[in-house]
């Protein structure tokens, strides 16, 4: 009898055990439809806006088990990550996109049919200073009498941003250095100046009266913020915040009630 119940309690184990083996399997590849669903849309998406990027864009949903998720029609988080995306603007590194709140009927996630929506979506793209070079926006530095645009140099110290390039003022040719931080207006990254000013190393600047170098400097400085010409970015973003390391810039951008699926 003793033999038997042994033989019940490890028949009854082992079937539990299949089932939620079954349940894994089950619960992992809706989970991957969900994500390959989703990673089709945010490739549609880029498409749209003239992005184009080194392979497919990933989807990953975060928590177990997904099905839960999906029968209750929210689930926490989606991370949607880009490699190296670009259009004709310029290129950034990598891009990583991280949803939250998401909203999706199960006919969404089953059949492909409806929207998975999330309540906010932000994004994060890192670009090194010499594609950053590529992206300033160059027309109203060219409209600055006597500077030499084709010359520029950038460079980052201290979390302080320099630019440098040759200027003529009054007929000497002088060095141009203008210091700042990058800082973000109405969705837009520009050059926040901290100092400007034009000097050389021969001498010339003590001919000139310094009178008339501030004077020059002060009519032109607001043309010397340069604006940092970001790539567009999916899903509507807007970028709200940036960060400069020594190696490069990490750009912050969100959005609210964006569609990862479906028709929006």
């Amino acid at each position: 009898m003793a033999v038997r119940g042994r033989r019940s309690l490890i028949g009854l184990v082992t079937v539990v055990v299949v089932l939620a083996g079954l349940f894994v399997v089950a619960d992992r590849v809706a989970a991957n439809m969900a994500e390959q669903r989703i990673a089709d849309q945010a490739a549609t998406e880029m498409r749209n806006r003239g992005i184009t990027s080194d392979g497919k864009p990933t989807a990953d949903i975060a928590g177990f088990p997904f099905l839960t998720q999906v029968m209750g029609g929210t689930y926490q988080k989606v991370t949607i990550t880009v490699d190296h995306p670009r259009n004709d603007q310029g290129a950034l590194d990598k891009m990583t996109l991280v949803a939250t709140n998401i909203h999706a009927p199960l006919d969404a996630i089953t059949s492909g049919h409806g929207q998975v929506k999330a309540d906010a979506v932000q994004g994060t793209a890192t670009v090194g200073w010499s594609a950053i070079r590529d992206l300033i926006d160059l027309t109203p530095l060219r409209q600055i009498p006597g500077l030499d645009v084709s010359q520029l140099k950038l460079g980052v110290k201290n979390d302080h941003v320099n630019l440098t390039a040759p200027i003529s003022i009054a007929g000497f040719t002088l060095q141009l250095q203008a210091t700042g931080t990058l800082a973000v207006n109405k969705g837009e990254v520009r050059l926040q100046l901290d100092d400007v000013r034009a000097a050389d190393s021969g001498g010339a600047a003590t001919l000139i009266p310094q009178s008339v170098i501030s004077s020059f400097i002060g009519q032109y400085r607001d043309q010397l913020a340069a604006r940092i010409a970001v790539p567009n970015l999916p899903y509507s973003l807007v970028v709200n915040k940036v960060a400069t390391s020594d190696t490069g810039v990490l750009i912050t951008a969100t959005a609210a009630d964006v569609v990862l699926s479906g028709q929006s």
